[in-house]
């Protein structure tokens, strides 16, 4: 929710306030949250966050050649088509299924 804020107070032009890490704590939250991954339990209720260090590397894209999926709290990465020597490899940040309208958000 804090990056929520964060973006809110800027798109408004306004300046958060600032005590003496006040901007230090808004950084390091803004970077786990752009950066972190749902856990999800066997109902795929969400149970908590996690950042993979290897998976902060990936980039995304709308036609990914990778996705990430779990085995409890283990990060695997799984090719979804032939990657080549030197390629990128990519994931989506976002629902693929869902609606345009939604994934612009």
């Amino acid at each position: 929710q804090m990056s929520k804020l964060v973006r809110d107070c800027r798109l408004a032009g306004e300046e958060l306030p600032i005590c003496d890490n006040m901007r230090a704590v808004v950084s390091a939250f803004c970077k786990f949250e752009a950066n972190n991954f749902n856990l999800l339990n066997s109902d795929l209720q969400p149970v908590g966050a996690g950042v993979y260090l290897v998976s902060t590397a990936l980039n995304h894209s709308c036609a990914p050649n990778a996705v990430v999926v779990f085995d409890g709290p283990k990060l695997f990465l799984r090719a979804t088509k032939r990657i080549n020597a030197g390629e990128e490899v990519t994931i989506s940040y976002i629902e693929l299924a869902a609606t345009t309208d939604t994934r612009k958000q």
